[in-house]
Formats: C-alpha cells, structure tokens, sequence
C-alpha cells in the first residue's frame, strides 16, 4: 500500500502552533502593559499572573507539539522552495530560536539572582 502524502499539517498541529502564537503575544502583551498599573495593584497583580500563566502555557504546548510533531511526518513542500531561500529561512530561523532560548535563560538567571542574592520576594511572587 503507497502511504498518502498530505499538505497540510495534522488539524491538531496547526490548532497548536496558532495557539501557541496566541499565548506568546499574550505573554508579551501582559507583561509590557503591566505600567498601566501602579505597583502593588490588583490590575498590574493580574497582568504578572497573566504573563505567569500564558508562558507556563507555551512551555507545555510547546512539550505537546513535540509529541504531536514526532508522530507525524512534516508534509512536502509545494512547489519546492529554492534551496538557497530555504536555507537563508532555516538560518534565520535557528537564529530566532537560539535568541529566545538567551531570552528564557537570562529571565530565569534574573529570578534566581533576585532570590538567592538580593533575597526579596521577586520569584515568591511568582510561584
């Protein structure tokens, strides 16, 4: 039997990588107009709890795509991309990749940094 080759993703990847894309900007969204509020509020409270939990989201949507994507192939390409354009696109692409893993790293040196060293109630408030 000759397996069917499909052009799209499965429905289930591409609710999640939409959705993913969703809660990132959410994310980022949250925790840049946090300002609107002073600090202490409940508003500015909601916007952290918010950004807290769109990005705990992402990370197990991430987990859950993974799995997704590791049991189903990628579909073909069409009409084939120029392999130079696509190769630009898969440098680009790893270089966004790596920038948001500094990102995450350095956001999590800066909790840990807060507190193990500066001993206030930066990460308690968060967990």
């Amino acid at each position: 039997m000759i397996p069917v080759m499909r052009s799209r993703y499965s429905a289930g990847l591409r609710r999640i990588h939409w959705l993913t894309v969703v809660l990132v900007a959410a994310a980022y969204i949250l925790v840049e107009q946090r300002g609107l509020f002073p600090r202490g509020s409940d508003g500015r409270t909601l916007m952290l709890q918010g950004h807290f939990i769109a990005g705990l989201s992402v990370f197990a949507f991430a987990l859950w795509r993974i799995a997704l994507r590791l049991r189903n192939d990628a579909p073909p390409v069409s009409p084939a991309v120029d392999k130079v354009l696509g190769h630009r696109l898969e440098d680009l692409h790893g270089t966004i990749g790596e920038v948001f893993y500094w990102i995450i790293g350095l956001h999590v040196v800066a909790a840990l940094y807060h507190h193990l060293w500066r001993r206030d109630d930066t990460l308690r408030r968060m967990l």
